[in-house]
């Protein structure tokens, strides 16, 4: 029989190194390649949904905050044009009346020296300042009205509910021993 000659096998066959190699080479190939998708890979259409809520939301929010600026600004525009129309109606409204002041006196004075014309114009306006009224401020609708204090010996939720009862019994009150403070005011407000 003849010998085989050192590393030769036979066809088709592989020895049990190669197979793993060849296994090895498959797995490697394997992990490359892209898997497809999976259902459970998918996001949530419910996730999406809250995610896409939760961005209009934190954009709604950051609209309103812009808004309140906006509205503060022309708030503020509003207020300063207001002051400056005040003003320049009061500016134009001394201005005619010192003019018309002068003219007066001028008329009055005739060829006098300008210290007595001078002096007649400071008379008619003083006579004109003591005949004005001062003018009525409204109240600036963004400060709110300081709250009414009733006077001191009037009762009141300031009063504490010992001072409360000893005015009630000052006053001959019955049935007041039971009453919460609220009810004291009331009754002692009411009597």
């Amino acid at each position: 029989m003849a010998k085989k000659a050192k590393g030769s096998k036979k066809p088709g066959k592989t020895s049990k190194k190669q197979a793993k190699k060849q296994a090895k080479r498959a797995a490697e190939q394997q992990a490359k390649q892209p898997t497809p998708a999976t259902p459970a890979a998918k996001p949530d259409q419910v996730e999406v949904l809250k995610l896409a809520l939760r961005d209009t939301e934190a954009k709604l929010v950051d609209a309103e905050h812009r808004l309140r600026q906006v509205q503060q600004q022309l708030d503020d525009e509003r207020r300063a044009l207001a002051e400056a129309a005040e003003a320049a109606v009061v500016d134009a409204a001394v201005a005619e009346t010192v003019a018309e002041a002068i003219a007066d006196a001028g008329r009055v004075a005739g060829g006098e020296e300008p210290a007595v014309v001078a002096e007649i114009v400071a008379e008619t306006l003083d006579e004109v300042a003591a005949e004005a009224r001062p003018v009525a401020r409204t109240p600036d609708p963004l400060t709110p009205p300081l709250p009414h204090k009733p006077a001191p010996d009037v009762p009141s939720e300031e009063w504490t509910l010992v001072r409360l009862r000893e005015e009630a019994r000052r006053r001959g009150l019955p049935g007041v021993a039971n009453l919460t403070k609220a009810g004291l005011v009331e009754r002692l407000t009411r009597d």
